[in-house]
């Protein structure tokens, strides 16, 4: 294996965004590394004929660039596997919607560290709310990169979900059977778009609205107990509906 070295001291490759959960609109191949102290094993990860090889082995012939994402608090750096930052909202979705080489098993555990046992329910509603407020980031680095990123968001939390009910201890049937629903109603989106029947400024509206109607559903089906819910709410629509 391309990073047997690599993975036997202890350190960790994720592969998310679009790749993992829409492949077909992935402009690129988004990953991040944990590594002890976070050190930088590479000297351009993007670049890295290992990194390559390895996620050939892994996923298939690809086309799209490869774009190293490090530590929010150092970009250009690796994770610090051993010192993870709390309330962090790209791990929330890597735990989410990654796929972690090789075990995902040390992101558990932080998080279980930092809301005990409920850490997935807790850690799955954070990034609900991370995802409803995207858009007032986007914003901000202007307003082309934020709408050209719309229809993206419901398919992040779809995937979020269909792996929260996963992992989940409990029967999440309600979640479950809601998922399978927005599923359908985000392929049939999709195919219209495709198709040329409707054009990216509608893809990335009616997309970006069904992502509010999820959240509104969650609540209004009685799917989490009240005391999970603080902060799920539909304001955002009223902003950026």
């Amino acid at each position: 294996m391309a990073l047997e070295n690599f993975f036997e001291k202890g350190n960790k490759l994720a592969v998310f965004g679009s790749f993992i959960y829409n492949p077909k609109s992935a402009n690129d191949l988004d990953f991040t590394l944990f590594t002890h102290q976070g050190k930088n094993p590479f000297y351009n990860p993007e670049r890295s004929r290992l990194i390559r090889r390895f996620l050939r082995d892994q996923f298939g012939h690809f086309t799209q660039v490869l774009d190293f994402s490090g530590d929010t608090r150092d970009c250009s750096m690796p994770y610090d596997i051993d010192d993870l930052p709390n309330n962090d909202p790209r791990l929330d979705g890597y735990l989410l919607t990654a796929r972690i080489f090789p075990d995902d098993s040390f992101l558990a555990d932080h998080f279980r560290n930092e809301f005990g046992a409920e850490y997935l329910t807790r850690t799955f509603l954070r990034y609900i709310q991370y995802v409803r407020d995207i858009p007032e980031s986007r914003r901000s680095m202007g307003w082309n990169f934020g709408f050209s990123k719309k229809y993206k968001d419901v398919a992040a939390i779809i995937s979020a979900a269909k792996n929260f009910v996963k992992r989940s201890d409990s029967k999440m049937h309600g979640l479950e059977q809601l998922t399978e629903e927005y599923q359908r109603r985000y392929d049939e989106l999709t195919a219209h778009f495709n198709r040329g029947e409707i054009n990216i400024e509608t893809y990335s509206q009616k997309g970006r609205g069904m992502l509010y109607t999820f959240i509104f559903d969650i609540e209004d089906r009685h799917i989490f107990p009240k005391r999970l819910l603080k902060g799920i709410y539909l304001d955002s629509y009223y902003r950026f509906g």
